[in-house]
């Protein structure tokens, strides 16, 4: 909407950012994207993420020193990504996969590169002492990740 009251529409490619409201806002983001599905019975071979170059609309969650955005398609499709100051808008990489066993049977596995990313960020501990470790994909953990860095000084 335009200050006048006047509704406008946009396509992607037009805008950077838009907000509904005060309190929900998006970012475009033109990246690579992990495309692996996440259901069982879908699950990739391969440990590395599926990636695929796209413009995408991400929710930011958190602003501050280091910003949380996530991404959903669908209800099992769901990418968080972050950004500091001197980092652009990347994606933290998690990926379930399948290996298969000798014995004919197969397992299922996670890449948590996602943990390495945060611990480089935050290079002491996370700012409220949650350990990198125990971090899960979700958005409570990565809520509580980020949520302190948005009036910290001595974090990204």
């Amino acid at each position: 909407m335009t200050p006048q009251g006047d509704t406008k529409t946009l396509w992607l490619k037009e805008m950077k950012e838009f907000g509904v409201g005060e309190d929900i806002k998006f970012a475009r983001f033109i990246g690579l994207v992990d495309q692996s599905l996440n259901d069982e019975e879908n699950l990739s071979l391969r440990n590395t993420p599926d990636w695929v170059k796209d413009t995408i609309c991400l929710k930011v969650l958190i602003e501050g020193k280091a910003f949380l955005y996530r991404y959903r398609r669908g209800g099992n499709f769901q990418r968080f990504f972050f950004k500091t100051s001197n980092r652009d808008i990347e994606q933290l990489v998690y990926k379930r996969y399948r290996v298969l066993t000798s014995y004919g049977k197969s397992l299922i596995k996670k890449n948590t590169f996602f943990r390495k990313q945060l611990s480089e960020t935050f290079k002491c501990a996370t700012p409220n002492s949650l350990a990198i470790s125990e971090i899960d994909y979700e958005l409570g953990d990565m809520i509580k990740v980020f949520w302190p860095t948005m009036n910290a000084k001595n974090h990204p």
